[in-house]
């Protein structure tokens, strides 16, 4: 299973980069950080984001600490404000401006309404909080510890007790099992205040510290956890609401606290290494390198803490959203590498309810994808914003990619590799070719025939040039040329499938308007663009896409394709 690193700070770069430099101090301390199937770093964690990732897909945390104290950071997927400012309503905010302002250089209009509309307007992904243990005097944290198989977390101490975290797999708690004398305490992000909202409403009582939080909408949320003492330990139970659940959520999450502590920890955690067990044993793979099983290992257990088919897909953070501010890149959707290839490798792996998560996610979007394409484009068909909200709105950001204009065909690469892994039928017909013929439609209206070929209006590379103006490129390029490949002989061959020849025959008929891909003769390497040679660094390398993950370039497929792309690679 392989899963990109993103430019942006990812979930796969939460793990890669920040655990990455704890593993690279040195050589013995590999040794000891490195096993099969657990990931351990010593004391102290004075980090976020070097700390330990739990969850359930829903929710998630973050553990670390030092001394005698340990930290929670607490998230959950569905928590966001979706304010955009007043330039996000201009009527002058839609494609018809952004091709004129991005042909003429017209900088203050495209900077106003398609940049800054992202950095300057409230919305964003909301942290939850954190919750702060702490330990008895004389208690110091040795190393901390993440069981991949049993998705725990653990603190050990120097007088060799240790405390254990679980996000429960079946139930919506997670359960601490703490030195008996711990105490507890909640903060909530100052980093909230910003957005305007009213001071949340904490609550404290002999064994219960809570918090209630209503946005600036009519989102509202609460956190809270109470602790009873269990012989030699102390439990506690903490939850994570909204009233995205019920009317009252901090009502909702004593019930589920009061329930969890009812169960105590043995039944909860039997049914959650349960679960564990069943999604382990849906595939496996051996790889002769340590470090890369090791990697592997810790990739899918983040797909298993980090993405279920009832909660919302992993956007830039996961669910383990920065503590104590708020999220870099307002912890968005960027549909212009990131969610694509986090969500690249859960079907070879079996991995259908992680998966699921992304699937279901971008088909009830559809509704919000026609609206944007209405509006934003004028045409009667939807299309996916290159940066988007939870709710699937246009964020915006850099405006080559912030409202580029394939974006939507490859997020349903995914409707079709699901139906390629599984043999679904049943889905292709109902949800992958449906969504991936409705969006491809939406996009081949924006484009005009030249020369017998049909070329889009705009075209770019995601993230070549960044947000300059030479971001724009000669339509269609490599990126774009790839994916309108791409998406015609996939529908062709799901339309020949279910037995629709005039869509197959309409198919054919489009992607012999395409042309080929662009090579460069000197080399023999992919293009980024027409006369554009790969002559910097790509960030996204998305000239490339066709090999992988599309495919359509392979080393098996010709001598002259062989060439292209070991050029390509080693370019």
């Amino acid at each position: 299973m392989l899963i990109a690193k993103s430019v942006c700070f990812s979930l796969i770069v939460l793990s890669g980069m920040s655990v990455g430099a704890e593993l690279e101090t040195t050589a013995d301390r590999k040794n000891d950080i490195l096993g099969e199937h657990s990931l351990t770093l010593p004391a102290p964690i004075r980090r976020w984001d070097c700390a330990l990732p739990l969850g359930n897909g829903l929710t998630g945390g973050l553990l670390w600490g030092e001394g005698n104290e340990l930290r929670l950071s607490l998230d959950r997927g569905d928590l966001w404000d979706e304010r955009g400012n007043e330039d996000v309503h201009s009527p002058d905010r839609n494609f018809q401006t952004l091709k004129a302002t991005a042909n003429k250089g017209g900088r203050s209009t495209w900077r106003r309404l398609f940049m800054n509309v992202y950095q300057n307007s409230p919305w964003t992904k909301l942290p939850g909080g954190r919750l702060v243990v702490k330990l008895p005097a004389g208690k110091q944290t040795e190393t901390f510890q993440l069981d991949f198989q049993k998705a725990t977390g653990t603190a050990k101490f120097a007088d060799g007790t240790q405390a254990d975290v679980f996000f429960s797999a079946t139930d919506p708690i997670v359960l601490m099992r703490l030195p008996k004398g711990s105490s507890f305490e909640l903060i909530r992000p100052d980093a909230v205040d910003s957005l305007g909202y009213p001071d949340p409403v904490f609550s404290k009582a002999e064994n219960e510290v809570a918090y209630f939080q209503k946005t600036a909408e009519k989102l509202a949320y609460a956190v809270a956890v109470q602790w009873r003492d269990r012989g030699d330990h102390v439990l506690a139970v903490v939850a994570m609401t909204s009233n995205n659940e019920a009317k009252n959520p901090l009502e909702l999450a004593r019930d589920r606290i009061a329930n969890g502590l009812k169960q105590g920890w043995d039944a909860p955690y039997a049914k959650h290494l349960a679960w564990w067990k069943d999604f382990y044993n849906t595939s496996s793979v051996t790889i002769p390198s340590p470090r890369i099983q090791h990697h592997y290992n810790l990739m899918k257990y983040l797909y298993g803490s980090g993405s279920r088919s009832h909660a919302p897909p992993m956007p830039l953070q996961g669910v383990w959203t920065a503590d104590g501010g708020l999220p870099p890149w307002k912890g968005d959707y960027h549909n212009d590498l990131n969610t694509q290839m986090t969500y690249v490798a859960w079907q070879a792996a079996g991995l259908v309810d992680s998966g699921m998560s992304y699937i279901n996610y971008y088909w009830d979007r559809l509704p919000q994808f026609r609206k944007y394409g209405k509006e934003f484009f004028g045409v009667d068909g939807p299309m996916v914003p290159g940066v988007m909200s939870l709710r699937g709105q246009a964020m915006g950001g850099w405006p080559q990619y912030g409202y580029m204009l394939t974006a939507g065909l490859w997020n349903g690469h995914a409707f079709y590799m699901h139906w390629k892994m599984t043999g679904d039928d049943e889905f292709m017909a109902r949800r992958a070719y449906p969504w991936l013929a409705e969006i491809t439609d939406a996009l081949l209206s924006l484009a005009e025939e030249k020369d017998s070929q049909l070329k889009l209006p705009l075209s770019c590379s995601p993230e070549w040039n960044s947000e300059k103006f030479t971001a724009y490129i000669k339509p269609n390029s490599n990126f774009d040329q790839a994916l309108l490949i791409w998406a015609t002989e996939a529908l062709e061959e799901m339309a020949a499938a279910l037995g629709k020849q005039q869509d197959a025959e309409k198919w054919a008929a489009v992607r012999a308007k395409l042309g080929p891909l662009l090579f460069d003769e000197k080399t023999g390497a992919l293009l980024v663009s027409e006369g554009v040679p790969l002559s910097h660094s790509h960030r996204h390398h998305s000239h490339t896409l066709a090999i992988h993950p599309l495919g359509i370039l392979s080393m098996h497929q010709s001598d002259e394709a062989r060439k292209a792309v070991r050029a390509s690679v080693r370019q």
